[in-house]
């Protein structure tokens, strides 16, 4: 009985309730949706591809960039993303909720590989196309699932509805009054936009920071500023700077917000400093490799972090 209790609390937490409020898209909209999501990450996917190997040409006949490779590779994961989205959709009363958590997991996860290829000396820049790759399917195929296929409101027989609906009604009123009160208006003022900002800001310093990489040579001598690309550098430096400040700022300032709010200003902050100290110790050559993959896991927990108060709600 403690067991099914601790399980069934567990469950209930991960909102795997299965007590779906809404119905799922449906199969036309599915179709569309996964039809949509394949043929978007095959020409992302492929769009990554040409520009790597057109810059860099020295990667040009990399084993994995063959389109039959990670052709494959890339409609196994969307149908798999499909399929993921449709069962969500079905055992989850927030199955977004649900979803978007999910796809964070499973894009880590398939991120280990790729590092254990840089581990086992395959090309750097190609093996950060590849991460570039994962990540951009993944964002493509949860956006175009949830927006294009989104659940339906349930049609019920009668005028009633579930208590779980009732209930979040009540929970919704109840956050309203609580929004009404002068610390609540002074900590909601980081909205929609701030952390859409912050998200961006991400992206741009991770793509600055790949943009160094491929530019910059990875086995230079010690120090900061390297011989060649001391720019790009220097505009990854101030974006991180800036970033810095912003994460700072924020979680000093919500830390009376709400959960999702704390939970995306924390998480940001974190992953910022790790990103932060993974930048320093690239100083030193024999260092630099582990430098890297800190920045890489700092940037995507920041990423992640700053995402889950825009769309968790």
């Amino acid at each position: 009985m403690v067991a099914k209790s601790f399980i069934e609390r567990e469950l209930a937490r991960a909102r795997l309730d299965w007590t779906p409020i809404e119905e799922p898209a449906s199969s036309a909209r599915m179709v569309l949706a996964s039809f949509v999501s394949i043929v978007g990450a095959l020409a992302a996917n492929a769009g990554l591809v040409g520009i790597a190997t057109t810059g860099f040409p020295s990667i040009k006949h990399y084993s994995h960039f063959r389109f039959i490779d990670y052709g494959s590779l890339t409609v196994l994961g969307v149908v798999g993303a499909c399929v993921a989205w449709l069962v969500v959709s079905r055992i989850s009363s927030s199955p977004r909720w649900f979803f978007v958590r999910l796809t964070i997991v499973v894009t880590v996860v398939l991120l280990l590989p790729d590092l254990w290829l840089i581990e086992g000396h395959q090309p750097v820049r190609a093996v950060l196309t590849l991460m570039a790759m994962h990540i951009t399917m993944a964002l493509l195929t949860y956006n175009i699932l949830v927006r294009a296929a989104p659940v339906r409101a349930r049609a019920y027989a009668n005028e009633e509805e579930p208590e779980s609906t009732l209930a979040m009604v009540s929970t919704a009123s109840v956050t309203q009054v609580r929004a009404d009160t002068p610390s609540a208006r002074f900590d909601a003022g980081f909205g929609p936009r701030t952390w859409l900002a912050m998200t961006v800001a991400v992206g741009i310093e991770f793509a600055v920071g790949l943009g160094e990489l491929f530019f910059v040579p990875f086995s230079r001598p010690n120090g900061y500023l390297p011989g060649e690309g001391e720019a790009i550098s220097l505009v990854h430096a101030l974006v991180g700077g800036f970033l810095g400040i912003g994460a700072t700022a924020i979680v000093l300032l919500a830390k009376r917000d709400d959960r999702l709010a704390r939970i995306g200003s924390i998480g940001g902050f974190i992953g910022v400093v790790i990103g932060a100290t993974g930048g320093a110790i690239c100083y030193y050559q024999s260092l630099r490799l582990l430098g890297l993959g800190l920045m890489f896991v700092g940037a995507s927990v920041a990423f992640f972090a700053y995402l889950t108060p825009l769309i968790g709600n």
